[in-house]
C-alpha cells in the first residue's frame, strides 16, 4: 500500500494547508515540462505520484477513508512482524535446548561431571587471577623501578600483616637475647667478668 504522506513528505497529522503549500513545491519540482529530456520519465512518474496522493489528501472524505485504511494496514504489518519475531525466539529457545542437551550428552559420554565442570571453571578463575596479580606485581615493580632510576627514594607502605611479623620477629629477638644473657649469668667465670667490667 502506498503511503501518501511519505510520498508528499508530510507528517499524517499535517494540515490541508500545509499540504496544499508542499504539493505545489513539489509539483513545480518534478513537473515533466521544467525537467531534462534524461529524467522526464522519473519526474513523470513521480509527479503522478504526487498528484495521486494530493488527490486523495486534499479531499476530506478520501482522507478519512485512506487514513482508516492505513491504520488497518500498520497494524498488519506490525502483527506480522511481531509473529515473526515471535517464531523466530521460538525456534531461538528450541535450538539453545538442543544444545544443551547436546552438551549434557557429550558430558556424559567423556565423563565430565558437574562436579568436573564446576572445578574446571573454578581452576580457570584461579589461573585468571593469579594472571592478574603478576601482571599487576610487574606493573608496581617497572613503576617503582623508574622511580629509583630517576633517583627518588621508594618507601613502602608496610601493611598490617608485615607490621605484625615485624612485631612477632622484634619480640622473639629479645626473649633469644634475654635467655643467651640468662645463660650467660649463670656461669660464673662470665658473671665474675660481666661484674668486673662494670665495677671498673
Amino acid at each position: 500500500m502506498k503511503n501518501y504522506y511519505e510520498i508528499l513528505e508530510v507528517h499524517e497529522t499535517a494540515s490541508p494547508e500545509v499540504i496544499a503549500l508542499v504539493y505545489k513545491l513539489l509539483a513545480k519540482k518534478y513537473h515533466p515540462d521544467l525537467q531534462e529530456n534524461d529524467e522526464d520519465k522519473k519526474s513523470e512518474e513521480k509527479f503522478k505520484e504526487i498528484s495521486e496522493a494530493y488527490e486523495v489528501l486534499s479531499n476530506e472524505e478520501k482522507r478519512k477513508s485512506y487514513d482508516e485504511e492505513l491504520l488497518y494496514h500498520k497494524n498488519v504489518q506490525t502483527q506480522a512482524v511481531s509473529d515473526a519475531q515471535s517464531s523466530e525466539l521460538q525456534n531461538l529457545q528450541g535450538y539453545c535446548a538442543q544444545l544443551e542437551n547436546e552438551i549434557h550428552s557429550l558430558r556424559n559420554a567423556h565423563g565430565i561431571s558437574p562436579t568436573m565442570q564446576n572445578l574446571n571453571t573454578h581452576t580457570e578463575g584461579v589461573q585468571r587471577q593469579a594472571r592478574e596479580d603478576a601482571m599487576n606485581q610487574a606493573y608496581n615493580d617497572a613503576y617503582y623501578n623508574t622511580l629509583r632510576s630517576m633517583g627518588y627514594k621508594v618507601r613502602y607502605k608496610k601493611t598490617l600483616k608485615e607490621r605484625f611479623k615485624n612485631f612477632v620477629a622484634l619480640v622473639l629477638t629479645i626473649v633469644v637475647l634475654a635467655v643467651i644473657g640468662l645463660v650467660l649469668w649463670n656461669i660464673p667465670s662470665v658473671r665474675e667478668r660481666i661484674v668486673d667490667l662494670f665495677t671498673l
